[in-house]
């Protein structure tokens, strides 16, 4: 689970990189791993802290997928497309979820309880379709056995 943003404890994870020589993408995925998203209204704080413009700080955040700029929803469901997962139908994956939580790809439900996100390879390809529900890698998922992975590791459904 992620913490709300707060600028101050922001300013403490940047200031755990300045040492490093390019830290900027480290910082990145720092601010991404405690919140969850970069705000950007920390993006003069990284220009300034890491040499960079705020357009290059901005073109490093969109240059990365797993950058966001939003807050995520508390449950955070990704989905493998990559050719493995695709062939063995991860593609009804995403309907039955979208159906019984009620958003779409992409999007944040209302509530903000769930996302459902599109990804190209989890690296688990043998043993596709593959899904991860809140950092938690799930292989071998079928659209009959999905709701069940979701109820039992989310909360809110």
């Amino acid at each position: 689970m992620f913490k709300e943003y707060d600028f101050d404890t922001a300013l403490k994870v940047i200031e755990k990189n300045t040492h490093l020589r390019g830290g900027l993408v480290e910082t990145l995925r720092n601010l991404a791993d405690t919140f969850g998203y970069i705000n950007e209204e920390l993006y003069p704080v990284l220009a300034d802290t890491f040499s960079q413009s705020e357009a290059g700080v901005l073109g490093v955040v969109s240059f990365y997928h797993d950058f966001k700029t939003k807050p995520r929803a508390k449950n955070v469901i990704k989905v493998c497309m990559a050719e493995g997962c695709y062939a063995r139908k991860s593609k009804n994956m995403i309907k039955v979820l979208c159906d019984t939580l009620e958003t779409d790809i992409g999007e944040k439900r209302e509530d903000g309880e769930f996302e459902i996100e599109e990804v190209f390879c989890l690296g688990n390809c043998a043993v596709g379709p593959n899904i991860v529900v809140n950092d938690k890698l799930y292989a071998e998922v079928t659209s009959d056995n999905v709701k069940n992975i979701i109820n039992k590791n989310c909360k809110g459904k």
